[in-house]
């Protein structure tokens, strides 16, 4: 404002000096008829003539015409009490005089004096209009509070209607069909509600901004109708018949009362209700709200409770969603808050979008909860029906729950950021739905990403389970009374449980767990499960195309460490699997144990494992024939194992376990770290070869149980360590070996025939109740050896060494009541004699004598060739003298000749004779005496030469083998008979032999060879 206009202003304002002075100016004494419209007043607010001075308010004009009211004296709570017989607003409006000054502004009737009846007390708190009579109250305009702030109340229990309406300069405004409720203090209770009506008509009201913004509107009526668009701040409406707390702002239920509308609160497709903060409720029983149009509340709460029916468009609640029926259900179309939305119906709530960024929480108690379209929260989201809940997609930034007594029927996907929790009576029916999901990154990259928490669990008690996939960052479990399909994928980064009653199906695509696997029901099917942890399997059968269990998910992805993307698994993950029926699996891979139990057929495309594998069949088979492939003990059991013609294919460096009816391995070729063989029958091979080893870590042992055991000649049964057979009978014909021990406990009878050894480097025990026939066979031990009973304390019936060998390394101990040691048949012996003379002959060098003849010349020791000199003087004519040439050996015996006998011994004599001359002096000669003709083939019986006369006593008739009973060690007998026929009894120590009695038969064939010496010089013969 310009300081002109200032200066004008106050100048007028100090002329204008007393209320009463400017009453006259304005009203009377210049006669400014003009600016009054009495008609028009009477016709739009009458005072209640009947009521008392105090209630009576002054009705007056503005200097312009509007009309005002200069309201009663306020009592002592603040209360100015105004009673009226007609009460409306037109389009100019009307003023509420609460000036308690000289002069003032009004909005609205521009500078006015103020209210008379405010010179002592000063303004009211509270302007409380009642209409008295039985019309209706129109409220056209606005209506303004001149002077101080004051709360406004206008209340007409014949019904008000509002177009256009709107109030100025009041905190708190109030509509409503109810009497008041004062107390003795004068303080203003509330309001009892029996009746009437409050529309807004076309043109609605602003209760929000501009001249008519309000703080709080409370519409307080027994009816509410909203006909045009309703603006505010914090509006409240509050329908039906009741007690209406004026203070708290809340209404109570009265007794129920005939003539109620079905619509408490009903807004037509122009009503649109707006504000920062709405406050619906119905309080009569059975009557609803209807709000045809929009409604929202921009910065606060939306709350609306009704005991009847709420039907809804489109809602907005900045601060919240509350919509509440207590006995009828909520029909809404588009339901959205900033905060969270709670709804809650005895009947059916049906939606088609609800959106809140808080939490989300919807129950229909008795009814039916459907949500056609989508439905988020930015918190929990909890939906609940006792009927059936039928929504399309879902999303929750945090926990999400289902409950319901009936189906529970979602049509699209569902995303849970944290926990997904669905309970329902009957079925359950999805198409994705994901618990721990990462909403962030989900939104970024455009594909489900989990989180680190937030699991699924879903339980349907009378129902089925259905869904096209279910993921979770956290456990996921599924338990259903009729069965469980999942038609594509679960996923879980932790847990995953399935239970189902025994006689309803498990079906999925494929499960990927990152924990453990747990699924209990009847026919199970998949086609592939993938745990990073154990899996346990029961059912009433099993079909399924590939299992693994002890996957590492995050070291098998592509990685540089893992360029191919190879699987990778962690050394657990076992294995479990029961089904009533039969298994059937294409592929399974154990980082751990695999255990599967059928009371059918077990059959498998492949199995790999990196702990032990245990298959039991109860009435059925298992598919040897196929890699089943581990790196623990494989234990087998079925009615009849067909591991025959190397047809089974199973791979273990521990050991084979076979238990079953009938048991056959006859014809392969079976080599493992350990063989156990359990069978109810005979366990017959024939033409196979077993083998335990303990190159790769195995025991080495090997155990066969059965009431009877045959090995054929082709057969060889090895364990690299022990060897035990616990059996009724025994027979042998081919190779039985123990790398250690050997015990073989039979209550029966054993043979070990021809062809058969039973041997063992360490210690062995033949534990035997009846006969032990070893018939041409061999049974060797490196070390101690003992024949006693089945329980190793007593003697066995009978032990027969038919011409076999039983041969021990160390000590021999043998309990048995008859003991026979014999040779296949007796014996019949001839003798021969036989004469040779064996030629000596002559040492090397003898070749360069000079004809034959050796020369010695003794003096000097010397042996060689030579040459005689016969003197031709006359002197000493025919003289020889004897020469030494060359010498060839240094001694006599150097010359000796060596004759060599048969068995190569070499014995030698001097055998040259000594030739004399008539006068000899040191050189003496000799001629070779080792020739047997002398010359011109005359004999020469004095020759040197050796005889050899050999005698040999020989078997015309004898056994083909002896019967050989030999210990290294000690030998124990303890027997009440003892029979050796032609054979050997040996103790390489000590022999300790109790008998009853002994009897011993034997022969003995020898062979003696006689040697004689006919140097026929001056030597002997010598070896």
């Amino acid at each position: 404002m310009r300081h002109e206009k200032r200066e004008e202003r106050a100048k007028l304002l100090s002329i204008l000096v007393s209320s009463t002075m400017l009453k006259k100016i304005l009203f009377g004494g210049l006669g400014f008829s003009c600016l009054l419209a009495p008609s028009g007043l009477q016709a739009q607010i009458a005072v209640d003539a009947n009521a008392g001075a105090g209630h009576r308010p002054d009705i007056v004009a503005a200097p312009n015409g509007v009309p005002s009211i200069d309201i009663v004296t306020p009592n002592s709570r603040g209360l100015s009490h105004n009673k009226y017989d007609d009460f409306n607003i037109g389009n100019g409006g009307v003023i509420w005089n609460n000036h308690a000054q000289e002069v003032g502004q009004s909005q609205l009737g521009g500078i006015m004096p103020g209210n008379p009846h405010l010179r002592v007390t000063g303004s009211a708190k509270v302007i409380l209009n009642e209409v008295t009579s039985s019309k209706r109250s129109a409220l056209n305009g606005p209506g303004e509070v001149f002077g101080r702030l004051a709360d406004v109340i206008i209340a007409n229990p014949n019904g008000i209607s509002c177009d256009g309406c709107g109030f100025i300069n009041t905190p708190h405004a109030t509509l409503t069909t109810g009497v008041p409720e004062i107390d003795a203090s004068g303080f203003l209770k509330g309001f009892k509600v029996r009746g009437g009506d409050i529309t807004f008509g076309a043109k609605g009201a602003n209760f929000f901004s501009g001249k008519g913004a309000v703080d709080i509107v409370d519409i307080v009526s027994r009816t509410v109708h909203f006909e045009g668009p309703v603006a505010g701040k914090d509006i409240g409406v509050f329908a039906g018949t009741g007690s209406y707390d004026y203070t708290s702002r809340e209404m109570k239920e009265l007794t129920d009362i005939t003539g109620k509308s079905e619509y408490a609160i009903d807004g037509s497709a122009l009503g649109a209700l707006q504000a920062d903060q709405i406050k619906l409720v119905a309080t009569e029983k059975g009557v609803g709200v209807r709000m045809r149009h929009d409604m929202a509340a921009n910065a606060g709460q939306l709350h609306l409770s009704a005991d009847g029916k709420i039907s809804l468009q489109s809602i907005f609640g900045h601060g919240g969603v509350s919509l509440k029926s207590k006995s009828q259900s909520v029909l809404a179309k588009r339901i959205t808050s900033k905060r969270h939305v709670d709804i809650a119906a005895k009947k059916d709530v049906t939606l088609e979008t609800v959106g809140a960024d808080g939490h989300l929480k919807i129950e229909a108690q008795e009814g039916l909860l459907s949500i056609a379209g989508q439905a988020t929260s930015g918190g929990d989201m909890k939906l609940s029906s006792r009927h059936a809940i039928k929504v399309s997609g879902l999303g929750s930034g945090a926990d999400m729950a289902f409950e319901t007594g009936g189906d529970l029927t979602i049509a699209g996907t569902v995303l849970s950021g944290g926990h997904l929790k669905a309970h329902a009576g009957g079925d359950i029916r999805a198409d994705l739905l994901a618990g721990g999901v990462d909403m962030a990154a989900t939104g970024t990259v455009g594909s489900l990403i989990l989180g680190n928490q937030g699991g699924v669990d879903l339980q349907s008690s009378q129902g089925a389970i259905a869904a096209e996939s279910i993921y979770g960052a956290g456990d996921i479990t599924l338990v259903s009374h009729n069965g469980v399909s999942v038609f594509q994928t679960i996923l879980s980064h932790d847990n995953v449980a399935i239970h189902t009653q025994p006689g309803a199906g498990v079906h999925f695509g494929q499960l990927l767990a990152y924990g453990s696997v747990d699924i209990e029901g009847g026919a199970v099917d998949f086609s592939s499960l993938m745990a990073g942890g154990d899996a346990v399997l029961k059912g009433g059968s099993l079909d399924a195309g590939t299992l693994m269990t002890g996957l590492d998910f995050v070291r098998s992805q592509v990685s540089p460490s893992n360029p191919t993307g190879a699987l990778v698994f962690y050394d657990k993950g076992s294995l479990s699997i029961t089904a009533q029926g039969g298994i059937k699996v294409g592929h399974i891979i154990s980082g751990e144990n695999i255990d599967l139990f059928a009371g059918n057929d077990i059959y498998y495309d492949q199995v790999i494992g990196y702990g032990s594998a245990t298959l039991t069949s109860v009435s059925g088979g298992i598919s040897v024939e196929n890699v089943l492939s581990v790196m623990g003990d494989v234990r087998l059991t079925a009615p009849r194992l067909d591991l025959s013609n190397n047809r089974s294919h199973i791979y273990t460096p521990q050991t084979l376990y076979l238990k079953g009816d009938h048991i056959d391995v006859s014809g392969s070729e079976l080599t493992y770290g350990g063989l156990d063989f359990n069978s109810t029958n005979v366990l017959d091979i024939h033409h196979a070869r077993l083998q335990a080893v303990t190159d790769r870590g195995g025991t080495g042992d090997i155990l066969f149980i059965a009431p009877g055991v045959l090995v054929d000649e082709t057969t060889l049964v090895l364990a690299a360590r022990d060897f035990v057979i616990k059996t009724g009978n025994l027979h042998n014909s081919g190779q039985l070996a123990a790398g250690q021990n050997l015990a073989f406990s039979v209550t029966g009878n054993v043979t070990n025939s021809k062809t058969g050894l039973i041997y063992v480097k360490g210690n062995g025990a033949l534990k035997v109740d009846g006969a032990l026939l070893n018939d041409a066979g061999v049974v060797m031990a490196e070390g101690d050896l003992s024949f006693t009973n089945a329980a190793g304390s007593g003697k066995s019936l009978s032990l027969v060494n038919k011409a076999g060998l039983i041969q021990v390394g160390g000590n021999l101990n043998i309990q048995t009541n008859s003991l026979k040691n014999e040779a296949d048949s007796t014996p019949i012996i001839t003798e021969k004699k036989e004469y040779s003379d064996i030629s000596f002959q002559k040492p090397e060098g003898a070749d360069q004598l000079s004809d034959g003849m050796l020369y010695q010349d003794a003096k000097i020791g010397l042996w060689g060739k030579g040459h005689e000199h016969q003197d031709d003087k006359l002197i000493g004519k025919g003289h020889v003298e004897l020469y030494l040439d060359i010498p060839l050996w240094n001694s006599k015996e150097e010359t000796y000749g060596t004759a060599t006998l048969k068995d190569g011994t070499v014995y030698k004599a001097f055998t040259w004779k000594h030739k004399s001359i008539k006068k000899e002096f040191s050189v003496h000669h000799y001629k070779w005496n080792g020739d047997r003709w002398g010359g011109w083939f005359l004999p020469n019986n004095n020759w040197s030469h050796m005889t050899e006369e050999t005698v040999t006593q020989t078997f015309s008739h004898k056994s083909a083998a002896q019967g050989m009973i030999q210990s290294h060690g000690n030998l124990i007998i303890n027997a009440d008979n003892i029979e050796n026929n032609y054979s050997i009894i040996k103790a390489g120590e000590n022999a300790d032999i109790h008998a009853n009695v002994l009897t011993n038969v034997g022969a003995t064939a020898y062979k003696n060879t006689y040697l004689g010496c006919q140097a026929n010089t001056d030597s002997y013969c010598y070896a």
